[in-house]
């Protein structure tokens, strides 16, 4: 991921933080070939962001973040992705 993309997945990233009650929440995001969709989900254990990295339209790899107590689990991804 490019510093552009980052920096787009950021502003993604503080959008969904910054509602109360987000509801649907799914953003896209290309550099060249590469594809990363966010999407916003729950289960018994809580909400989660889901992001998925697809390469030629074939899903290369995933990762989920979960909001963890009053978002803290997103804010401390958003946190460390500034570093970057």
């Amino acid at each position: 991921m490019g510093k552009e993309s980052a920096n787009r997945f950021l502003f993604h990233l503080e959008e969904l933080i910054s509602k109360r009650s987000p509801g649907h929440f799914a953003r896209t995001i290309r550099e060249g070939d590469i594809v990363f969709i966010l999407q916003l989900g729950s289960n018994v254990h809580g909400t989660f962001l889901m992001v998925s990295e697809l390469l030629h339209g074939r899903r290369k790899g995933n990762i989920v973040i979960p909001e963890g107590r009053l978002g803290s689990g997103w804010r401390g991804f958003g946190l460390n992705l500034r570093k970057f």
